[in-house]
């Protein structure tokens, strides 16, 4: 009897360590699971901003490939080795801006015309001021460039209105 009494204590106690054991084995199941938890909200948050981050990758990328198309067909129109001969160096300045008609081609030259000259008094002054030029010439240039000026503003109000000016 003593023999089975020992046997039931032994047992007794070794349940009572069991179940001690098992439940700390179960608490830090617990604790493992709301860590995966946690960690599984994470995860989804990285993965959806990912997603929308390729999402808008695909939208930037399809637009620059339409742009890139756009530029494309521009460049087909618009005869690509003419643009590589104007970026090379051999390029006429004066094919840069195109007129639409004979007015506007015309008021392009007479505005042209008239910044030059105002260009030129201004270094005619210049030189006159550093003594590079006597007065006399200067006087007489500046009397032919502002007669070329009268007549070439005359042209400009004739042409688009005293609105021009």
């Amino acid at each position: 009897m003593e023999a089975l009494d020992r046997l039931s204590g032994m047992l007794h106690y070794d349940t009572i360590v069991l179940l001690t054991q098992t439940e700390e084995e179960m608490e830090d199941l617990s604790n493992l699971q709301s860590e995966m938890v946690k960690r599984d909200d994470i995860i989804t948050s990285m993965i959806m901003g990912l997603e929308h981050e390729r999402m808008n990758l695909k939208h930037r990328v399809m637009n620059l490939m339409n742009q890139a198309d756009v530029l494309v067909n521009w460049l087909r129109v618009n005869d690509a080795k003419s643009l590589v001969k104007k970026l090379e160096g051999e390029m006429d300045y004066d094919d840069a801006f195109e007129a639409g008609d004979e007015d506007s081609k015309l008021l392009i030259e007479f505005l042209a015309a008239d910044s030059a000259i105002e260009d030129s008094m201004y270094a005619l002054d210049k030189a006159v001021e550093h003594g590079v030029v006597s007065f006399d010439a200067y006087l007489r240039q500046v009397r032919m460039l502002a007669r070329e000026q009268f007549f070439l503003r005359s042209k400009l109000v004739k042409l688009r209105g005293p609105s021009i000016l």
